[in-house]
């Protein structure tokens, strides 16, 4: 099937090494399976991150995915991915995640990936990849510290006009690009709640600028705001929500977290 999302949204899950895609029945009040992948046949961790883009702009999305070894993109080929492989990926690589983004603009897509390879709170790194035929070249790396990370994002982080690349994990980073460096770090600072899990970018307040949104190992959530050089707290949530039935040795943990204008009051 064609991954044209113009006329009816879809949800989109991963399953261990599958994709499925679902349409939601109004009348019966039910997800309808209306596709599924082949498996992918990479064991482990199976697939992490997923995002719809129209990499070859022919007006249609096609579906980009992350494992441990390799990106795929689904599109009009259907249950057969177009495979690029990651040739240093190793077996525990975990938490993979992709961005098709035009770094260089020259109007042809490449991949930003963020992995972890190694067990414990190894370093991750952040990879720029240009596609060449059916592979894939590394253009650029920066390692960052911390483990796991649950969020890659993109967006105009400082209101420069120009896109950044937001990640975190015992900190928050925002990433730059410039042509012949590759990435580097813009700026770096700490969460209340200590390890952040996800983080995101959007304008909250409502006031044509920015915020950065992060929540993690606590529960709460904070909003950060570019202020010159460097970012500043403006909301400390100290709890999102109260659990019913408290289990001793447990923690609350914020993994998604977005924003949008539910009623509709700008």
């Amino acid at each position: 099937p064609s991954f044209s999302f113009q006329t009816k949204n879809r949800i989109v899950i991963a399953e261990g090494d599958k994709i499925k895609l679902f349409e939601f029945d109004p009348a019966e009040k039910k997800l309808d399976m209306v596709w599924e992948s082949a498996e992918t046949g990479t064991p482990f961790f199976g697939i992490n991150g997923m995002v719809l883009k129209d990499i070859d702009k022919d007006g249609a999305n096609e579906l980009v995915a992350i494992d441990q070894f390799g990106i795929f993109v689904w599109g009009k080929n259907g249950k057969v991915p177009i495979y690029y492989n990651l040739k240093d990926a190793v077996v525990r690589t975990s938490k993979s995640y992709v961005l098709p983004l035009d770094l260089d603009s020259d109007g042809v897509f490449e991949f930003v990936t963020q992995r972890r390879s190694g067990l414990g709170y190894s370093k991750r790194q952040i990879e720029a990849w240009k596609i060449q035929g059916s592979e894939l070249s590394k253009i650029s790396e920066i390692k960052l510290p911390g483990g796991i990370s649950w969020s890659l994002r993109v967006g105009d982080c400082d209101n420069d006009k120009s896109e950044d690349i937001l990640t975190s994990s015992s900190l928050i980073h925002v990433l730059g690009w410039e042509e012949i460096a590759g990435f580097f770090e813009k700026a770096r600072f700490p969460h209340n709640s200590g390890l952040v899990d996800v983080v995101r970018i959007a304008d909250v307040d409502g006031n044509g600028t920015n915020e950065i949104l992060a929540s993690g190992s606590s529960g709460c959530f904070s909003i950060y705001s570019a202020r010159k050089a460097s970012y500043t707290e403006e909301y400390y949530y100290p709890v999102v929500y109260q659990s019913t039935k408290i289990v001793e040795g447990s923690g609350h943990y914020t993994q998604g977290l977005d924003v949008a204008d539910i009623d509709g009051d700008g």
